[in-house]
């Protein structure tokens, strides 16, 4: 029978550390999981505002798209697809983006940096 010491010396052996960011999926779901508490105190809709204008590029028509899936785009702001569904079809319906599958396009980046930047403490 292992003693106290044999048992944490196996345990150390077997350990192996989150990577670090770029080194595998392992890094991702650390930086996942940092982004996620840093935002889970903002209102979803900045959360997801302010992912969007992260992973968006500029496109030839000059909108900012972003390549992303409702259920992508769920998983890194900490939420459920239905949930970004709801977000998007708001922020659509206000003008702010338009969406085809797999993307979504920033057509007024105004309204977007306002949403993203979350509720003013001064209202």
């Amino acid at each position: 029978m292992a003693n106290h010491q044999d048992r944490a010396a196996q345990v150390h052996q077997h350990h192996h550390p989150i990577p670090a960011v770029g080194t595998g999926q392992g890094g991702l779901h650390a930086v996942a999981a940092g982004a996620l508490a840093e935002n889970s105190s903002q209102p979803m809709a900045a959360r997801v505002a302010r992912h969007l204008r992260e992973v968006a590029l500029p496109a030839p028509n000059g909108h900012a798209v972003a390549q992303i899936s409702h259920q992508r785009l769920a998983d890194a702001v900490g939420t459920v697809r239905e949930v970004i569904s709801r977000q998007l079809r708001t922020l659509r319906t206000e003008g702010v983006i338009d969406t085809q599958p797999g993307r979504v396009i920033i057509v007024n980046e105004k309204l977007l940096d306002g949403i993203a930047a979350g509720p003013s403490p001064w209202r």
